[in-house]
């Protein structure tokens, strides 16, 4: 069986699209809401450990809020897929919406308000900020000890 199903041609664009993202999250002040399924994912130890030790990082140095939501939080609005939301410069609330296929903005206010209520949800069912940054610690640990020989 194939585990990749995104066709090669493809996967560049993506991982593009997705350089050009980190660069623009680098300068901007971002809240994350990761499962904790997300954090044991088999990805490859190393390149887990790397990129949890850099969110770990970035969360360190205060350029970022980084909640997990761990496994005893039991099924959330979030097991439906995820969502961004952004404030742009002129200042009014969107919703991002990333899927498989293809990609959309919400924009309604009753549809950005259900969703900022989601969060707020989300992030009160999620450990406390130094118990999700030890929990970031304790995985990029874990990866990093099953590279080893």
């Amino acid at each position: 069986m194939r585990a990749m199903l995104t066709p090669p041609s493809q996967a560049e664009s993506w991982v593009q699209i997705r350089l050009a993202r980190q660069r623009v999250l680098e300068t901007a002040r971002c809240t994350f809401v990761l499962d904790e399924s997300v954090l044991a994912r088999p990805a490859g130890p190393a390149i887990m450990a790397e990129q949890l030790t850099h969110i770990a990082e970035v969360a360190e140095a205060g350029r970022a809020a980084v909640h997990v939501l761990p496994y005893t939080a039991g099924l959330t609005v979030a097991q439906n897929g995820g969502w961004f939301l952004i404030t742009p410069r002129n200042g009014r609330l969107v919703v991002h919406l990333e899927h498989y296929r293809a990609a959309v903005f919400v924009l309604a206010e009753g549809d950005v308000a259900a969703y900022v209520a989601a969060t707020d949800n989300l992030i009160s069912a999620c450990a406390d900020p130094a118990a999700s940054l030890g929990m970031v610690r304790e995985y990029a640990a874990r990866h990093a000890a099953e590279e080893q020989p």
